[in-house]
């Protein structure tokens, strides 16, 4: 619940430490840190001429400006160890490497088989010897009909290969791969086949590999022991988080009505499990309680592949027990902020991790909210109370991580709470029988097979309900688009809803109501401001062409008639969604072989977009400053180049299907005339504020 920040000094001090992570990630410079600091200083000396050394708001001062210095230089520390020691600053002549390492996870698919190896040496191949002075992580993307090795976590392999950087996204707001892979410090990928892997020692007694030999057969018991087709997809993601057998259909029921949580190991799952173990162990002797809870945890996570959110709700349940079995009351804000810094100190780029995100902001909104939803619930009989208990922890967790989910995933479910009620229950339910199912086929089949027909019946049960949701009206909202800044304005609002909810607030309440009618109506303005806005994106398609053309409340756009509709969706869906292209009049129009122009009319300036050839006129088609954009270009005569150096365009764009040869004299015309190239083949561009 919320209280004041004197009972929860770790949130103060972790709020500080993320600051100077911040500071980082943003790029301020270390002379500006310096600068701060020497400010710092000076006031807090300042200050000492008046008051007495051990006044407590002097010490709390110095302490929290510790913390930011100590989150900036831990990551600045952190990174700069890492660049020196990666074994990317090996340069080969030849450029093949040879990467020794240990696999550290392993993920099939229909087509290539993707592994990450963590690298502990490296060398040329050209110079036959390895040197073990770097480290880093590799992705390997094998095929799968050309791969006779069977990869395994914990193997140690030899990898000869020509390494790559992993490609950046070409396309605006789309789901960046590479991004996506930074945050887990993987910058490269080779593709190999299985010639080029050594398999060094299969290490049968590492425990990675033995962990995944059993969660194989695990899997396997699953499979032998149920009988519908789309039960053992759902019991291992919810026990395991794997989604790799699941039923595509299932999964998208689940993530539309807002319950995909459930099929990822998190502190849910870590909750349920601790939860019963404390049932059952109700009556034993603390210590044995809480040593064997531990341990059943711990044994848990391991078992579900140790994923970075049930280690944080596994270190948080831990600090629980432990609280408990030498009876110290701590505030739950307390664990939950100093788990955060612990976890932030020992990798400082969790910070950027949804997975973090998410965890944090269900435990902060089950901690904060939880109580206050629980009397809200009616309760006419004791038996009703664990029901109770279990929607309004869902309806909390929700309220936490609802911003986030709508800014990553850009959709939300109106019945997001009813589905989270049915969602977790039948999670706890699933998750139980499931491990009994999967665990009795090693010792007891007879009752595996008993325990199957059951869980075949709560899985179907539970996929309906979740299929039910989506047939309710309005049962998915999509195409929801938030800026991070407005999930920090949400997020504020939510914080101040809370504090008066909890009445912390009673003498502001005006100015805070008037605050939150000034924050909601910037959000307002924002979201006009997207309608109204114009701009025109030429998106990176290969050889085909794809303009969008935003102006106010109308989109128009230019497209090669051999454009499929995959490829129109993949790249330009996420831009259309920040556009707001749903509440605009939407034409297309499809470039023939013949020369056109079109001419987009800006505030100040023109964008001037011509295909299959430029016109003798095309001096005359502008009036004011213009911005040229050319497609479906193979050939550019020195006439034609001479014209568009007279014409001097503020930017030269080389649009799809524009031959390399004419992208190259583009840019030489850009670089004499000093002005922006951009090439659409190698990333979208974008031309906004014209």
């Amino acid at each position: 619940m919320p209280i004041s920040f004197s009972e929860v000094p770790f949130f103060r001090l972790v709020l500080a430490f993320i600051a100077g992570i911040l500071l980082f990630v943003s790029g301020t410079k270390m002379d500006f840190i310096y600068m701060v600091l020497g400010v710092t200083i000076f006031t807090v000396l300042i200050y000492l001429y008046k008051k007495s050394i051990w006044s407590c708001n002097l010490l709390s001062i110095c302490l929290l400006g510790l913390m930011v210095a100590a989150g900036y230089y831990r990551t600045h520390s952190i990174q700069y160890a890492e660049s020196i020691t990666h074994f990317s600053n090996l340069e080969c002549p030849d450029g093949e490497y040879t990467l020794s390492g240990t696999v550290l996870e392993v993920r099939k698919s229909q087509n290539f088989t993707t592994a990450y190896l963590a690298v502990d040496q490296v060398g040329c191949e050209s110079q036959q010897k390895l040197f073990d002075t770097y480290s880093g992580k590799i992705q390997m993307l094998i095929n799968n009909s050309d791969s006779t090795l069977e990869l395994q976590p914990g193997q140690t392999l030899t990898l000869i290969s020509i390494i790559s950087d992993i490609p950046p996204a070409r396309n605006p707001h789309v789901f960046s791969f590479k991004a996506f892979l930074e945050k887990k410090k993987v910058y490269h990928r080779a593709f190999v086949g299985s010639q080029d892997l050594i398999e060094v020692g299969a290490s049968p007694g590492n425990l990675r590999t033995k962990i995944h030999r059993f969660r194989t057969s695990f899997i396997q018991n699953l499979e032998t022991h149920t009988h519908l087709e789309q039960t053992p997809g759902l019991i291992t993601g919810i026990v395991l988080g794997d989604k790799s057998i699941m039923n595509k259909e299932t999964y998208t029921a689940f993530r539309d009505v807002g319950a995909a949580h459930v099929l990822a190991v998190s502190g849910l799952h870590v909750g349920i499990v601790f939860s019963i173990l404390f049932l059952v162990l109700k009556h034993t002797p603390k210590y044995v309680q809480a040593l064997i809870t531990l341990i059943g945890i711990w044994a848990f996570i391991i078992f579900a592949g140790a994923p970075p959110s049930a280690m944080r709700a596994g270190s948080m349940f831990s600090l629980f027990s432990i609280g408990q079995l030498l009876r110290k009351r701590v505030h739950p804000i307390n664990i939950l902020s100093f788990c955060a810094f612990i976890h932030l100190f020992y990798e400082p780029n969790l910070l950027r991790d949804v997975g973090f995100q998410f965890s944090y902001m269900a435990l902060l909104g089950i901690v904060v909210f939880y109580r206050k939803i629980n009397t809200l619930i009616p309760s006419p009989h004791p038996w009703v109370n664990p029901f109770r208990d279990l929607a309004s922890l869902s309806v909390a967790a929700q309220m936490g991580v609802l911003p986030l989910s709508i800014y990553f995933f850009n959709q939300a479910s109106p019945y997001f709470m009813l589905s989270s009620i049915f969602s977790v229950l039948g999670a706890y339910i699933i998750l139980i029988g499931g491990l009994l199912t999967g665990l009795m086929g090693f010792v007891f089949p007879a009752l595996a097979n008993l325990l199957g027909f059951i869980m075949d019946y709560c899985c179907l049960l539970l996929s309906n309900t979740m299929w039910f949701f989506t047939q309710l009206p309005g049962a998915a909202f999509k195409e929801l688009h938030i800026t991070s800044p407005e999930v920090v304005l949400i997020y504020g609002l939510i914080t101040i809803g809370a504090l008066m909810w909890y009445r912390r607030i009673t003498y502001w309440k005006k100015p805070v109501l008037m605050t939150m009618c000034l924050l909601i109506f910037l959000g307002f303005t924002t979201t006009y401001e997207k309608i109204n806005g114009q701009a025109v994106v030429i998106y990176s398609v290969g050889n085909e062409v794809l303009i969008d053309v935003f102006s106010p409340k109308k989109m128009h756009s230019i497209q090669s008639r051999s454009l499929t509709e995959t490829t129109e969706h993949y790249a330009a869906s996420a831009n259309r969604l920040i556009w707001s292209a749903k509440n605009r009049d939407s034409t297309k129009h499809l470039i023939e072989e013949h020369m056109e122009a079109h001419l987009i009319k800006g505030r100040t300036n023109e964008v001037l977009i011509i295909s299959n050839g430029l016109p003798d006129n095309m001096c005359a088609l502008v009036q004011r400053p213009y911005h040229l954009v050319l497609t479906k270009m193979y050939f550019l005569s020195p006439e034609e180049m001479e014209q568009i150096t007279q014409s001097k365009p503020l930017s030269i764009t080389a649009g799809g299907a524009t031959s390399r040869k004419v992208a190259q004299d583009l840019q030489t015309i850009a670089e004499e005339l000093e002005i922006t190239f951009a090439n659409s083949y190698l990333n979208y561009h974008k031309i906004k504020n014209f």
